[in-house]
């Protein structure tokens, strides 16, 4: 499983003003990686997560899966997608190490804990709608 996000862009629109929530965010998520998401409230965590998990539609930019490009379809491919394909943990997360050991699955969730983020294979930081840091844990190879 691996997806891709490539310049997706999301913008909420309210009494006539327009928010942009999340801006031209680019970034890959492979199977059997941890990722947290980390930033300040309001900087646009929760609407990437519904993005990617095909809750909403991104309003620029496109999500693939496997290679195929989730933004086009339909709402009843995407309801078997996400009920085959994606699946959705709320604030568990005494659950994540233990199905990163045991299953073949990718995990990405959110938090305000940074020292339960550095427990992730990746931290992603968001601010101000943009990922301004993409943290990848340290590995140490035996010669």
């Amino acid at each position: 499983m691996d997806i891709y996000v490539k310049d997706v862009s999301h913008t909420f629109s309210q009494a006539g003003l327009q928010s942009d929530v999340l801006k031209e965010l680019n970034c890959q998520f492979s199977a059997n990686d941890i990722t947290a998401l980390v930033g300040p409230s309001g900087s646009g965590k929760s609407t990437f997560l519904s993005l990617i998990g095909s809750l909403d539609r991104p309003t620029g930019g496109q999500i693939t899966y496997n290679g195929q490009d989730i933004t086009k379809w339909k709402n009843r491919q995407l309801s078997k997608f996400r009920a085959q394909e994606i699946g959705f943990v709320f604030q568990q997360f005494q659950l994540l190490l233990d199905l990163h050991q045991e299953e073949e699955c990718g995990i990405l969730f959110v938090t305000h804990d940074l020292a339960l983020a550095e427990r992730a294979d990746r931290i992603l930081f968001m601010q101000d709608g943009r990922i301004i840091e993409d943290r990848r844990k340290q590995t140490i190879r035996s010669v």
